[in-house]
Parts: structure tokens; sequence; C-alpha cells
């Protein structure tokens, strides 16, 4: 049975609904128990199944009961990945909802929400950049990879190798991360101390293998002799963090 449009959104002991204004209803989705009693989110199928292959599924199969039941979501999370999602709304993901809504859009596999939310976190990483401490930006690297955000776990593997090697290998989160993206961070580091040094010039010197790492000699005017060291806390300071 097609459920009547609900109410504007109440909330009450005994029933509330929650009305996705200008979409049309026919299809409620009923939270679990553990929510207040009857709880229902009213949503239009033409406009769910096509942004969310899993759902296709879900309410196919029970197109003649017209309600769906969720197990253990909040709906008011629900809603804010439905306005997220659906094309009625297409709104924007924010510092408070990106973290809720990418969970269960990747749980029903909604591509448009997902990569909006990648765009979001990456363009957020990007300006906040060595203000990312070690401990934060290892669980950004988890979260990236648990939910296969790859812009999001490129830009915070870039962060990660210019961040503090002490601080980070004594987090114990960082055992979480996968062996290919602790490989890239490691790369990605190597390849920033090459970079120091090739703008020091000092790759263009003769150097023995025994004193890459000591001062060297140059010479100045006839016979003074001047002992020149590379100060690498400058040359290190526009490159590497210690938070």
């Amino acid at each position: 049975m097609i459920k009547p449009a609900p109410a504007p959104y109440r909330d009450s002991p005994e029933h509330s609904d929650t009305k996705l204004d200008g979409l049309d209803t026919d299809v409620c989705i009923e939270e679990e128990k553990n929510q207040k009693p009857n709880t229902k989110l009213h949503v239009n199928q033409d406009q769910v199944i096509p942004e969310s292959p899993v759902f296709e599924k879900i309410l196919k199969s029970k197109l003649k009961e017209k309600d769906v039941e969720l197990e253990g979501k909040d709906i008011k999370t629900f809603v804010d990945f439905l306005r997220c999602t659906l094309p009625g709304f297409d709104e924007e993901v924010t510092d408070k909802t990106v973290h809720l809504v990418v969970p269960l859009a990747e749980k029903y596999q909604t591509a448009k929400t997902l990569q909006k939310a990648d765009k979001f976190v990456v363009e957020k990483s990007r300006l906040m950049r060595d203000a990312i401490s070690s401990q934060q930006i290892i669980t950004n690297i988890l979260q990236a990879e648990l939910y296969h955000r790859t812009m999001y776990l490129e830009k915070s593997i870039a962060i990660a190798s210019r961040n503090w090697f002490k601080k980070l290998v004594t987090n114990p989160k960082l055992n979480g991360i996968s062996s290919d993206s602790n490989m890239k961070i490691a790369f990605k580091r190597w390849s920033e101390v090459d970079q120091v040094f090739e703008s020091s010039g000092y790759f263009k010197k003769n150097h023995k293998k025994w004193c890459f790492y000591q001062p060297y000699l140059q010479e100045i005017k006839f016979w003074v002799k001047y002992r020149k060291t590379l100060n690498l806390n400058d040359e290190l300071e526009p490159f590497m963090q210690t938070n």
C-alpha cells in the first residue's frame, strides 16, 4: 500500500515523520525499533533507484510492501545523506555531515555522493595542509582507505610525507595503514628530501661517499679557506613539519 504524504516534521512519543519537501511520496523507509516508535522517512523511489543500485535491488524486491526497514541507522543522518544524494536536493556535504554521509554513500553505492564528499575533503585538506597533525593525518588515511576515496588518500599521503617521522611512527594507528600507503609516504618523503638537496645545489658538487653529510671546504681567494656548513634546518623548513 502506498503511504500518504507525511505531515511536516514533528517529534512526539507516539509518532514522528520526516518530510523531504519537494519530493513525491511512494515509498516509506522505516527505521528499526531502536529509534523512536514509528519513525518513518518518505521518499520517491523514482529518484532513489537511479542513484543507488543497492536501493534499486531492495525496493524492487519489496515493491509490493512499499516499506523498507533500515537497521541501525540514525534518521537525521540518513536525511542528510538523502539530501546530498537525491536530485531534488543535491545539497553539498559540510564539515558536520561529510563523515556521517560517506559511510552511507559507500554502503548504498551512491557514486555521485562519494565523489562530492571526496572533492570536499580534498579541498579541506588542501586548505589546512600543514596544520593537520600527525595523529589526524593517520586517521584521514585510514578513512580514505576504508571508503576507497582515491583523491583524499593521495592528498593525505602527500601531507603525511611532510610530518615529523617520530610522531608518525609512535602512533599505534599507523599499523592500520596499508603497506602500499606506507610505501607511498616513504617514497614521497624521499623525493622531497632529494628536492632539498637539489635546491641547495648539493648534488652538483663532487663529494666522497664518506663525507656526504659532512661539512665541505670551499676555497676563497688565494690561501684563505673557510668551512661552509649546509644548514638543513633552513632547507628543510619549507618541506617538513613538526606536528
